[in-house]
């Protein structure tokens, strides 16, 4: 229809183009009346046809690009004003738009913010230069900026947002700056009650450990005081029905010292605060102290403890000794609870490490007792949790010993596997690495054998201010040969060292006293206030901290030696041998 349309106009113009033509052709130039009537018209016509068609193709398609541009702005209007985040363009930091959202968001409406400056929706003057410091200078490096911002409301509240910015021109940042504002108030409500909630889980955490810290320090005092009666008690040469009910207390104030240390230790790692210590150590002389350990109460329960240790292990390693003994202590304890006859086999193979200088090593500690249903594995690795939780169980405990040794084996690195049958036995295998150690036997401390050497007649110095621990340390260090001094706390023990310069052999010392505590005394005395013949002088934690960390932290404050109460006779033997060397 409109090519119709333009080509009738096309032919009226030729027809009025050709009369015109006619008249001056026959007027002025008088040519032919065939040239007149074909040629003309014909070139003429066409060539007026075909500008007039070319015009009017060239404005409809202009027409049609505007309609389409029209459309593009109200598709894209649409799309700004729905978008649920803030957008706009600025020129020299001055709006010069903003869509719907933007306005919602900070409360003003279009005509209050474009035409402003941008100044207008910040709080502060330290905000605003804060965003030109920051996000600018991004934009600089990288050609957008990003940060996050405060800004101000019309009706005074504050809300949070990340800024978002990119120039039309990078090289003509007067051109405009479009942005983007996101609304992160909620979630900086819910980042406070977060960090709130942390803040005040750390700070119970803490309580918790400070509680268990004093609640250890309290228990094992008076525990101290008990086992130490019950151990002179033994030393007196009591009737055999008194020596087993002697024993039969000291093995329940055992009981409650190892309950004591599982829930310690429970806490300690719980709360990320136990640490895993790396120290050279003989492992036969782990295994053998296992041994030493339980085979007595093996052969009281007559069940046969044997251990299978593969030749090709190597002598001497680097990793924690310590907490080695502490899963060995658990696993054979707990074999021993659950079997009342047949054997026991602890057994430990070198395997292939992937890491070069280290050793991979296979443990396993297997029983013939009761076994454990398949239904129950999983559970019995969780605190406090027990195959047989039921009030007719045969069998004591608080549940603590599996949990803490899968917990101390994640803790080293390692991995633990459980296989049981009930009625026929479990067994227990973890593997763990240690790094190969490259010093020479020397360096490492053998175990200690009071047999192998005797014990020097000390003159011993005690400083304690809790009498029941004083009669018990003094009654055991003099039964062991000692002659022994008093002092009831750290200033004692500074007075006394200066009356009598060079006369004390040893020191066993409280930490907690009154006037003047143990750490502080120690102190002094390595400083040289009691003397320079007595800053040398083997200096003996015996204290109530047993907590993880609490030996190392004494031992770095200048004590020489370390023991844990309640105090055994054996511990106090072997600090007597060492010293005696």
């Amino acid at each position: 229809m409109l090519s119709a349309l333009r080509f009738i106009l096309a032919a009226i113009c030729g027809a009025v183009v050709l009369c015109l033509l006619s008249a001056v052709q026959k007027i002025y130039m008088g040519w032919p009346l065939a040239l007149q009537s074909f040629v003309v018209p014909f070139v003429f016509g066409a060539m007026t046809g075909a500008v007039f068609n070319s015009y009017t193709l060239f404005e409809n398609r202009q027409r049609k690009t505007e309609r389409l541009l029209e459309a593009k702005e109200v598709q894209l209007g649409t799309i700004l004003s729905a978008a649920p985040i803030g957008i706009g363009m600025v020129v020299e930091r001055v709006f010069q738009e903003v869509n719907d959202f933007f306005c919602e968001m900070t409360g003003y409406s279009r005509d209050e913010l474009i035409g402003f400056p941008s100044r207008k929706v910040y709080p502060t003057d330290d905000d605003y230069n804060y965003v030109t410091k920051y996000k600018y200078s991004q934009i600089q490096e990288k050609g957008v900026g990003s940060v996050e911002t405060r800004i101000k409301r019309k009706d005074g509240s504050i809300i949070h947002i990340i800024l978002s910015s990119k120039p039309l021109d990078y090289k003509d940042w007067s051109k405009g700056i479009c942005f983007t504002a996101l609304d992160i108030t909620k979630r900086k409500e819910i980042e406070g009650k977060l960090i709130a909630a942390k803040q005040d889980a750390e700070a119970a955490n803490t309580a918790k450990s400070e509680f268990l810290a004093n609640m250890s320090h309290e228990v094992r005092t008076p525990l101290n005081g008990i086992m130490g009666m019950l151990q002179l008690m033994h030393m007196d040469g009591l009737k055999q029905q008194q020596v087993e009910r002697v024993d039969f207390a000291m093995e329940s104030c055992r009981r409650l010292t190892r309950l004591l240390s599982d829930v310690l230790d429970i806490s300690m790692i719980e709360s990320g605060n136990l640490q895993i210590v790396n120290a050279e150590f003989v492992l036969g002389d782990v295994l053998s102290s296992v041994y030493s350990l339980f085979k007595p109460v093996a052969v009281q329960k007559n069940v046969d403890l044997r251990f299978d240790i593969d030749g090709n292990l190597p002598e001497r390693l680097s990793g924690d000794s310590n907490r080695l003994h502490q899963i060995f202590n658990n696993l054979i304890g707990n074999a021993l609870k659950f079997t009342d006859n047949g054997s026991i086999s602890v057994k430990a193979y070198s395997l292939s490490s992937r890491h070069p200088g280290m050793h991979r090593i296979l443990f396993s500690v297997s029983d013939s007792g009761i076994g454990i249903e398949d239904s129950k594995l999983e559970s019995i690795f969780t605190c406090f949790t027990q195959a047989d939780a039921s009030r007719t169980r045969s069998y004591e405990g608080a549940g603590l010993g599996l949990s803490i040794v899968k917990k101390l084996l994640d803790l080293m690195g390692g991995n633990l596997s459980i296989a049981s049958e009930v009625n026929v036995g479990t067994s227990v295998y973890f593997c763990l690495e240690f790094e190969h150690a490259d010093r020479g036997l020397e360096n490492v401390e053998s175990p200690l054998n009071e047999n192998s050497m005797g014990i020097q007649d000390f003159n011993v110095l005690i400083a304690e201010d809790e009498e029941i621990n004083l009669l018990t340390l003094k009654g055991l260090l003099e039964r062991l040969g000692c002659t022994v001094s008093i002092a009831g706390d750290g200033c004692e023990v500074i007075k006394l060292l200066n009356e009598n310069d060079g006369e004390f052999d040893l020191i066993f010392m409280d930490i907690q006293m009154p006037n003047m505590g143990g750490l502080e005394a120690t102190s002094l005395i390595r400083a040289g206030a009691a003397g320079e013949s007595n800053k040398e002088i083997p200096i003996i934690a015996c204290t109530a901290y047993a907590m993880t960390g609490d030996k190392e932290e004494f031992l770095a404050a200048g004590m020489s030696d370390y023991l844990s109460k309640p105090t055994q006779t054996g511990e106090v033997k072997n600090i007597l041998i060492k010293y005696s060397r």
